[in-house]
């Protein structure tokens, strides 16, 4: 296929509508092993270089704390916008 195997993640980490600064972002694969990690900064923005594509969890520790399944694909170029919050939770949650 064309679409790029290695891209940009980035977003936003939320306590409901607000920004969660200093968060720690992991992105863990499918056998627990850490792919990647960052730290939010003082608005709440992540961002992650240089992601394979493929099946992930995101973690956030914290109150609550934020565990999130999803694929991570670079279709639309190479950049994928992941704001990590408790409705994506709940939105996963339901993925199946």
């Amino acid at each position: 296929s064309s679409a790029p195997d290695v891209g940009l993640v980035r977003g936003v980490v939320r306590d409901g509508d607000r920004p969660r600064s200093g968060a720690a972002v992991t992105v863990l694969d499918a056998q627990g092993g850490v792919v990647t990690s960052t730290r939010s900064d003082a608005h709440g923005h992540y961002e992650l270089p240089r992601v394979p594509a493929g099946d992930y969890t995101i973690l956030v520790p914290g109150y609550p704390p934020l565990v999130i399944r999803t694929r991570i694909s670079f279709e639309q170029g190479r950049t994928l916008t992941l704001d990590l919050d408790d409705e994506r939770v709940a939105e996963s949650a339901h993925d199946g």
